[in-house]
């Protein structure tokens, strides 16, 4: 094994740790595409909010719709309907 590491020799070895980095940037994909707030990827990631959105904004699908219930909802709770706000 060339040198210390961080994985013991048999997780080494395996495909997995070939690169670790591509498993980083999934899990930060994941965590986005799960709605969890930027912010708190950020910080899960170890870098600003600016470095997580210019790199990996671009892997968040999907997510117009839910975002768009989310809108109604508040908009709802704070005027008692969505379309009160919009007359």
């Amino acid at each position: 094994m060339p040198g210390p590491t961080a994985f013991p020799e048999a997780e080494y070895a395996s495909p997995l740790a070939k690169k670790p980095h591509d498993l980083r940037d999934a899990a930060v994909s994941l965590w986005l595409n799960a709605g969890v707030l930027a912010t708190q990827v950020a910080e899960w990631a170890g870098h600003s909010v600016n470095v997580l959105l210019r790199v990996n904004a671009s892997c968040v699908v999907g997510q117009d719709e839910a975002a768009r219930r989310r809108v109604d909802l508040a908009l709802s709770t704070a005027t008692g309907s969505p379309a009160a706000i919009l007359r």
